[in-house]
C-alpha cells in the first residue's frame, strides 16, 4: 500500500469522525445548520461532491448499518473501527528516530572530543612532569659533578 492510499484512508477517517460529532450537534449549531441545509436550485454539468455525500459514502463503503444509532451513542461511535493513519505515524516516528540518532551521534561526538581533550591534557601534563623530572635529574648530576 502506497502513502497516498494510507493518507486517503486518514482523511476518511477524520471525515467520519467529523460527521460523528455533526449528527450528535444541536440543531441550533451554525455547523449542524449549514451540514443538514439542502441547495436549492440547479447547475450546468457534473454535480459537485459535496461533503455529507461523500462522508455518506465512506461509511457505505465500510459496511456500516445504521449510521444514524451508532452516532448517537457516543461510545459505540468511538469503537467503530475508521481507518486510521499509518503513514503520518510511522512518518513521524522515523523523523522522531532520526532526531534521536543525530542527537545521540552529537553526543557521541562530544564525548569523543571530550575524551581526547582529555587524552591530551594527560599526555601534556605527563610530558610536563617527565621534562620536570628530567630537570631535576640533571641539577642532580651538576650538583655530583661540582662536588667532585
Amino acid at each position: 500500500m502506497s502513502k497516498g492510499e494510507n493518507i486517503v484512508k486518514w482523511i476518511k477517517g477524520q471525515r467520519i469522525s467529523w460527521l460523528g460529532h455533526l449528527e450528535r450537534m444541536e440543531e441550533d449549531r451554525m455547523h449542524k445548520k449549514i451540514f443538514t441545509q439542502e441547495l436549492e436550485g440547479t447547475r450546468r454539468g457534473r454535480p459537485r461532491k459535496r461533503w455529507k455525500e461523500e462522508a455518506e459514502r465512506d461509511i457505505q463503503v465500510l459496511g456500516v448499518r445504521r449510521c444514524r444509532e451508532l452516532v448517537a451513542d457516543r461510545k459505540k461511535w468511538t469503537l467503530f473501527d475508521r481507518p486510521k493513519l499509518t503513514v503520518g505515524c510511522s512518518a513521524n516516528g522515523r523523523r522522531r528516530r532520526r532526531r534521536r540518532r543525530r542527537s545521540r551521534k552529537k553526543k557521541q561526538k562530544k564525548q569523543q572530543k571530550k575524551q581526547k581533550k582529555e587524552k591530551q591534557k594527560m599526555k601534556k601534563q605527563k610530558k610536563e612532569k617527565e621534562q620536570k623530572e628530567e630537570k631535576k635529574q640533571k641539577k642532580k648530576k651538576k650538583k655530583k659533578k661540582k662536588k667532585n
